[in-house]
């Protein structure tokens, strides 16, 4: 979901040997079992050996395998005289549960849930005048996400949107052969809403802020200090494998156990995918793998909402837009309330196209030279627009931007029309 970067192809050719080695050579030919089994023991115990010893080299440079900088790195190429906010700044906010929707008034979260509701249905409107120009492969995910809420909520919104038919569309469309446009489809299809069981059950999904919170203010301040200088680790070549992998093949290769899989959280993008990969396997109808307990995942949040709160101490740079959203999407979306901060909400809301065609569009004071994966394409004119005698609006929308993004605001609209269907008193910690 980021800019790829492949910078060593001496490493990829030595995974091809790891994965040719790690798979078990088998034959249905049992008649020369005894006369050569002897031969076939010591070449097994060869290749056992070869195996341990690329594992083991493996394992030595997992630390220093990187295809990205560090948050830090990435912003002194953007801007030369950056600041960045010491430790000490950053461990207060930390210890802050600042601006929840819990805590601001009844007439405030009325005004929240029109904002979030037209931000919404604007880039519905979006994705209907403009769904062939869509190529990445997220939006279906994003669709079926707010499908999902809705279908919770009452089908409001498709009373004027086919989401349904949009998934589909977006699943083929998506596709670059057979083998991932049946990826895609049975990704989308194996989704679950973890907000969305019956009455009585999963009653515990929204989170008090306090459970992360209490995760927060363990975190040591070496911790803290290391914020923004963790490179970012191996993933974008390995993401789309992965999840073939295990979705199509029920397999998991040892280099995704190790990267993706690993429980331990790492940094940015690797960081966002790692949440977003175990919720795809427990998703998956291949038998279980691992068991993710909710400690994995707090461990994880936790350290999302470091970044996600380093990031927004910096204003939250161009080129770190959709990585912010990731981190507060996937975690909101697990229930962690920290995440839904009204000023984050307003500050992803401020990405958007002010028209009725509401993507989420390229800065106009993005660097010249920056380079991403997230294509963009002109955004149409609107009806109204084209009356006022407007062609061109000049405007141009970031597809990937926009899918992560609307996560984020179907997951606050979650959340509200949660707390207005259960009346919960202002203020007080979320026990739906």
């Amino acid at each position: 979901m980021a800019q790829l970067r492949i910078r060593n192809l001496k490493f990829y050719s030595f995974i091809i040997v790891l994965s040719y080695f790690t798979h078990p050579v088998t034959s249905d030919n049992n008649s020369n079992v005894n006369s050569f089994g002897t031969e076939e023991a010591e070449r097994g115990s060869k290749i056992d050996s070869l195996v341990k010893r690329i594992v083991q080299n493996f394992d030595s440079q997992m630390e220093t395998i990187s295809n990205g900088p560090s948050l830090k790195e990435d912003m002194m190429r953007m801007t030369k005289n950056i600041t960045f906010p010491s430790s000490k700044v950053l461990a207060e906010a930390l210890r802050t549960q600042r601006n929840l929707i819990t805590h601001v008034s009844s007439k405030d979260r009325d005004q929240l849930e029109s904002e979030v509701l037209d931000s919404i249905i604007r880039t519905l409107k979006f994705y209907e005048a403009q769904l062939d120009d869509i190529v990445t492969d997220d939006s279906s995910l994003t669709i079926k996400m707010v499908k999902d809420a809705d279908d919770k909520h009452g089908k409001v919104l498709q009373q004027n949107y086919p989401l349904d038919e949009w998934i589909q569309k977006l699943c083929l469309d998506e596709a670059i052969d057979n083998d991932e446009e049946t990826f895609n489809l049975l990704m989308v299809q194996k989704w679950k809403s973890r907000s969305g069981k019956k009455t009585g059950e999963n009653m515990d999904y929204w989170k008090p802020s306090s459970v992360l919170q209490n995760y927060i203010d363990r975190v040591d301040h070496e911790t803290i200090e290391n914020i923004g200088d963790e490179k970012e680790g191996l993933w974008g070549v390995l993401n789309g494998q992965c999840q073939g992998a295990w979705i199509i093949r029920c397999e998991i290769p040892y280099i995704c156990e190790r990267t993706l899989l690993d429980p331990t959280p790492r940094s940015q993008y690797l960081l966002t995918h790692q949440i977003l990969q175990r919720l795809v396997v427990e998703n998956g109808d291949c038998p279980k793998f691992f068991l993710t307990d909710d400690e994995i995942y707090a461990n994880m949040c936790t350290k999302s909402y470091m970044e996600a709160q380093f990031l927004d101490l910096m204003e939250v740079p161009i080129n770190h837009r959709d990585l912010f959203a990731e981190l507060v999407g996937f975690c909101a979306f697990l229930g962690y309330t920290n995440f839904l901060r009204v000023d984050w909400l307003h500050r992803i809301l401020s990405w958007q196209s002010a028209s009725e065609y509401g993507c989420f569009i390229r800065d106009p004071q993005t660097p010249i030279g920056l380079v991403t994966s997230d294509m963009g394409f002109k955004r149409r004119a609107t009806k109204k627009e084209l009356d006022e005698g407007v062609q061109h609006p000049g405007e141009k929308c970031l597809p990937h931007l926009t899918a992560v993004s609307l996560t984020v605001i179907s997951v606050f609209y979650d959340y509200l029309m949660d707390l207005k269907s259960r009346h919960l008193r202002i203020g007080e910690h979320i026990e739906l």
